[in-house]
């Protein structure tokens, strides 16, 4: 699609109509090893696979363009992302650089992802009402972000954070917090088999509304605030009676 890696100009529009490209002829869309980058956020909608070559190989880096934005963002389910280093040249947590973001419907998969210098290295949500569940991200690496490693947010349920590592971000390490904007409280959510180090502010697992989530079998380090933390701070639903579980 034209793309040229390694010569620090924008690959933006190939980037676009490979994802295109891919989402409309059911093919996965394979990024080679090599510095791509691109001037704003890459929406890959829904119903796609993208691979790269592992996340030490092929990297995305989100340059400072017009909006500043950046990071990878979907609208529905069937989304399959895997082995690809994601880096910025953002500086602050109040642009829009969010690693992973939007809603991954129902079923999608997040692997062997490496994430550094966003505001956050994913946020799940919802796009237009449609709420994530039966997301698992595995095997990834959120580092040195500005505010949250990753958060399930806005109604996302049901889904898995396991087999990861979160060092030195800005607020809550692992969390799921359940903001008005979504369509439910945050249900059910799991986060077992994680690292989390040096996080600067706020907590190493935190949950903030919502109910039947479980945290287990994860090491909370060199904290600077909570190791562990479960209230109602933030606006939005608040808890059920689900029980929610912290152990190991």
């Amino acid at each position: 699609f034209g793309a040229v890696k390694n010569d620090g100009s924008s690959d933006t529009q190939p980037f676009v109509n490979a994802v295109n490209s891919a989402r409309t002829s059911g093919k996965t869309l394979y990024i080679p090893e090599g510095v791509w980058d691109l001037s704003f956020k890459l929406s890959i909608g829904h119903d796609i696979t993208i691979q790269g070559a592992g996340m030490w190989y092929s990297e995305l880096h989100f340059l400072q363009g017009t909006p500043s934005a950046g990071g990878i963002s979907a609208d529905g389910g069937n989304v399959h992302l895997s082995d690809l280093y994601l880096s910025t040249e953002n500086t602050n947590r109040t642009s829009d650089y969010k690693g992973v973001t939007g809603s991954y419907g129902s079923n999608s998969t997040i692997e062997r992802m490496w994430v550094v210098h966003h505001e956050t290295g994913a946020w799940i949500w919802q796009v237009n009402g449609l709420a994530t569940s039966n997301l698992t991200v595995s095997e990834c690496r959120f580092r040195n972000n500005y505010a949250d490693g990753i958060n399930f947010s806005s109604g996302t349920s049901y889904s898995i954070v396991e087999h990861s590592d979160m060092r030195n971000n800005l607020d809550d390490a692992i969390a799921s917090w359940s903001p008005s904007d979504g369509p439910t409280a945050c249900l059910f959510n799991e986060f077992r088999y994680c690292t989390t180090e040096n996080t600067l502010r706020a907590a190493g697992v935190g949950f903030f509304g919502g109910g039947g989530h479980k945290a287990h079998h994860i090491i909370v380090k060199d904290n600077t605030e909570a190791g562990l933390r479960i209230n109602s701070d933030f606006p939005g639903y608040q808890f059920t009676n689900d029980l929610i579980e912290f152990s190991n």
